[in-house]
């Protein structure tokens, strides 16, 4: 009992000393109630298509983050990516088949203005990694398995790149 109220007088501690350090939500909304900047901005990127059905999870990931409470936003700006997810054998069997995969989707973006200039704004990478065991699957129950990661991949990697993204419509240097 005693350390969760150390525990909490610590929390307590943090969080004012977070508000006297300047910290603010990403998403906060503006000093007078209108939606947050970077908010608004990310409605306004269309994601280009990506092709195989891991890029179609990570597009529909990433519309869905933009488009958040802001659906038919004008666009002004293109994301293109390209994205590869990729799988080793990390654990093997005696007969050498593979019974654990490491699975890594990896991504690469470029912001882009609708313009005629096409000038690109901001552009990085982002990784995610995941595993899957594939002892004694049947074929159908790997499939599920497969999307599953694919799915988890695709969602770990738009968090990423709109947080980033996100940084750099408030002004901020996205960390690397």
């Amino acid at each position: 009992m005693h350390s969760l109220t150390r525990r909490r007088l610590w929390i307590v501690g943090t969080l004012l000393g977070l508000t006297n350090c300047g910290f603010q939500p990403v998403y906060a909304p503006g000093e007078n109630g209108e939606i947050a900047k970077a908010a608004s901005s990310l409605a306004q990127i269309e994601v280009a298509p990506i092709y195989e059905r891991s890029g179609q999870l990570l597009r529909q990931a990433l519309r869905t983050q933009f488009e958040h409470g802001n659906a038919g936003a004008t666009k002004a700006y293109d994301l293109i990516i390209s994205y590869a997810v990729n799988s080793d054998a990390i654990g093997t069997q005696p007969d050498n088949t593979a019974s654990r995969l490491r699975v890594t989707g990896v991504a690469t973006w470029s912001l882009v203005t609708r313009d005629i200039a096409r000038q690109t704004l901001t552009r990085g990478i982002s990784r995610s990694v995941d595993g899957l065991n594939q002892i004694n699957l049947q074929y159908f129950a790997a499939d599920l398995a497969t999307e599953q990661v694919q799915r988890r991949l695709a969602n770990a990697i738009s968090d990423e790149i709109a947080l980033r993204l996100a940084l750099y419509f408030n002004g901020k240097s996205p960390a690397a």
